[in-house]
């Protein structure tokens, strides 16, 4: 984990170090093990470092090993074995050893521009070639590292830190309004590559940037590509055995040579027993680590049974497990007091304390924690118009008659749906009906709504939507991957973002993993993501393995508003939100809230915006109180229960 920026000025003029070393400086939350800088005439690299593991402690300063071409990078690389045969190291001595950076050096002096198309794992670099003097930078193929940059008259300036590139002195304040509308409508911006904030754009996941003879560019240098061809094996075993060997891999390499503690979000369910089992494989195998699980969980939810599954897992895994629950806060609790809730965009996320504190206990264990975020979405079930339209006869046959003999499920949702679909193919229904005019919110500013013509903006994206869902060619598995929701969550998780030393890493999320899953017949393996129910047989208990959805009993927000949580009266006393909403209008929410629980995030989008602006007054801090969770009693109940 690493802090970086650059500087580059396009008219040749020399970067000012003093400046350099502020912005670099000022990432120290991120990385305090190290900072440093390099600068060479219009051209300059800061890093400051967070270290994981012996390879990112080599990792304290920009790179070079000619002294022409130097990188900066925060990156963490998958598959190290296939890229160091690509550029001939395998067998070299202490070739294993390689750093992340050095490896992009490497490969960017075989490849150029092309070497994105070698790598894999979760990266943010920038590269100055300075011979062509080009400055060349690019992000993860899913965006998990932030990638920011400004581009102003013949100043380029790039950072995976928000708050970083608003410090420099040619960045102004002033925000864009068309992301505060996405915000107030869908909940996050819709236009990957702009941000809250106007002179400030996102470079989104599998783009890179190009910056020479006084042009900057980008393009983007990978899609989410579809198998040619789906994997079919005749034992069922085959494909259990296959998943794991992936899996397996993509975890090790998100351990790596890594220092032995390391943190586990652990529910109880598929997602996490999985990681949960293999990475256990590996300290089995003589890998030193000290995997702690941590599950949390909400005491207001009485029928909450989440910790009981996570007993009952973690005692047949042998996982050490710590059992924390939440006490009762407020909606927005402290988000006007602690200046580290203040994320560097918009987050609606009434409960932030909450998770702030969470991140905070595991923190206190290790640096880096495995997620199972984004499992449902990868082994997601296929609708039987998709099913049928990319899967030969017999094969469907074979997959039909597998799940309702051997596996004893029907793998659609309904016979309804089989009938509506097979309408569909048949073209009765060949169109997807579009989502109809709607009146935006009455609580937005009437003129903001014409000036952004936000009605049109609602049609617009919810019809794209719409669209792009119902395509049967690909599988929802294809669809929701591509959904912008991820990028936006990995930047709010994000140390740069956080203020926390913490690293979340999702071995899901692992190109090798996804080539699988999607290449996996739909039926039955990716209907209730029984190949994960399958591959935990030998590992954990009926209970868990045969274990249903099961989301929370309610909506712990929706539960504090019929308690006579009233959060929005706040506004009132935000006059910075005026310029987006009418506070008059907003007595309306009060009658929403209290007949329905679909809604309580929508009708919080305005207290959510005004917080965030207010917090603007202190926009950089990071500093958190360490006596402040611990005096309001946050994590009301923690205690670790060992199984071996």
């Amino acid at each position: 984990m690493s802090g970086i920026v650059g500087l580059f000025n396009l008219d040749g003029a020399r970067v000012e170090s003093e400046l350099l070393h502020r912005l670099t400086v000022s990432m120290a939350a991120q990385g305090p093990d190290a900072q440093n800088s390099w600068h060479a005439g219009p051209v300059g690299f800061g890093k400051t470092v967070l270290t994981t593991s012996r390879r990112t402690g080599g990792e304290a300063a920009p790179f070079s090993l000619d002294g022409q071409s130097w990188v900066v990078a925060d990156a963490r690389l998958d598959d190290r074995e296939t890229l160091l045969a690509s550029l001939q190291l395998s067998g070299q001595p202490d070739a294993a050893n390689h750093s992340p950076t050095e490896l992009i050096w490497r490969s960017y002096e075989r490849w150029g521009e092309e070497c994105v198309a070698h790598l894999s794992g979760d990266f943010a670099f920038m590269v100055w070639d300075g011979r062509r003097q080009r400055l060349f930078g690019a992000r993860d193929q899913f965006g998990v590292k932030p990638f920011y940059y400004a581009h102003l008259g013949q100043a380029l300036l790039v950072s995976n830190s928000l708050n970083c590139l608003r410090r420099h002195p040619l960045v102004s304040n002033e925000l864009n309004e068309a992301a505060i509308a996405d915000f107030l409508l869908f909940n996050l911006n819709y236009n990957l590559e702009t941000t809250t904030f106007a002179d400030i754009q996102r470079l989104p996941g599998g783009h890179s940037l190009i910056a020479e003879n006084g042009r900057v560019r980008t393009q983007r240098y990978w899609t989410l590509p579809m198998p040619d061809r789906q994997i079919r094996y005749r034992r069922e075993s085959e494909y259990v055995e296959h998943f794991r060997e992936v899996m397996g891999r993509a975890i090790a390499d998100r351990l790596d040579n890594q220092d032995e503690k390391v943190a586990l979000l652990y529910s109880g369910g598929l997602d996490s027993n999985t990681l949960a089992s293999l990475a256990l494989q590996l300290k089995q195998k003589g890998q030193a680590l000290d995997l702690q699980g941590f599950t949390f969980f909400d005491k207001e939810l009485g029928a909450d049974h989440e910790p009981d599954f996570a007993r009952i897992g973690a005692a047949a895994l042998g996982l050490p497990l710590q059992l924390t629950a939440l006490a009762q806060t407020e909606l927005y609790e402290a988000q006007a007091d602690l200046p580290a809730l203040a994320t560097p965009e918009p987050n609606n996320d009434p409960l932030a304390l909450a998770l702030y504190a969470s991140n905070q206990l595991i923190a206190q264990h290790s640096r880096v924690c495995l997620a199972g975020h984004v499992g449902d979405e990868v082994f997601r079930r296929s609708s039987l118009e998709s099913v049928l339209k990319t899967t030969a006869p017999l094969n469907f046959l074979a997959d039909l008659w597998s799940s309702l003999a051997l596996h004893h499920f029907y793998p659609f949702t309904a016979p309804s749906a089989v009938m509506r679909d097979l309408l569909r193919k048949a073209g009765k229904q060949s169109k997807p009906a579009l989502v109809p005019a709607r009146t935006v919110p009455a609580w937005l500013q009437a003129d903001f709504v014409a000036r952004l013509g936000l009605a049109d903006r609602y049609r617009e994206v919810q019809n794209s939507l719409q669209i792009h869902r119902l395509d049967p060619n690909l599988p929802r598995a294809y669809h929701n991957l591509l959904n912008r929701n991820w990028s936006t969550m990995f930047e709010r998780d994000d140390p740069g973002a956080t203020g926390l030393l913490l690293e979340h890493r999702l071995p899901f999320l692992d190109l090798r993993v996804i080539a699988f899953a999607l290449a996996l017949p739909r039926i039955p393996w990716c209907v209730n993501k029984e190949l994960l129910r399958v591959s935990l047989r030998d590992y954990v208990p009926p209970a868990i393995y045969r274990r249903p959805k099961t989301p929370l009993s309610g909506s712990p927000i929706f539960e504090k508003i019929q308690n006579g949580q009233r959060p929005w009266q706040e506004l009132s006393r935000m006059p910075l939100v005026e310029a987006f909403v009418d506070t008059q209008k907003v007595a309306a929410l009060e009658s929403i809230a209290r007949i329905t629980a679909v809604n309580d995030l929508e009708i919080l989008r305005p207290v959510s915006l005004g917080y965030w602006l207010q917090a603007q007054s202190y926009p950089y801090s990071s500093s958190t109180n360490p006596d402040f969770l611990s005096k309001n009693h946050l994590l009301a109940t923690s205690y670790q229960e060992s199984f071996s």
